[in-house]
């Protein structure tokens, strides 16, 4: 069966004084990560916030599971999974990113939609 998701994903990482530049890499880095999960999940970053030393991104997860299956449970897992792979070396600059969160986000349709991204 088809499903479909959109996940809010925090991660920490330190500002810096070049504006958007760590935003793009970030952007960049999750979305090659979400191309095809361990678990053949498709994903795409939709929206990105900065919130000083935490990021928050909007994404949306779709793939096949059984139908009785919690996929909220496997997509927060895979991602999970494959945001520390991507974050265990330095990135740019020898900043260290991690994983500070990831919830469904049950508005992002609602909240995407009113700013004009869907």
């Amino acid at each position: 069966m088809h499903k479909a998701i959109y996940l809010s994903v925090k991660v920490t990482m330190p500002p810096d004084s070049q504006g958007g530049d760590r935003l793009r890499q970030l952007e960049s880095r999750v979305g090659q990560q979400l191309r095809q999960t361990e678990h053949h999940l498709t994903g795409t970053v939709k929206r990105v916030q900065d919130l000083g030393d935490q990021v928050e991104m909007t994404v949306s997860l779709e793939g096949e599971q059984e139908a009785p299956a919690d996929f909220a449970r496997l997509a927060i897992d895979d991602v999970r999974r494959a945001l520390e792979a991507a974050f265990a070396a330095p990135a740019a600059r020898n900043l260290r990113i991690s994983v500070a969160e990831i919830r469904e986000d049950t508005s992002a349709v609602d909240d995407l939609a009113d700013a004009g991204l869907l």
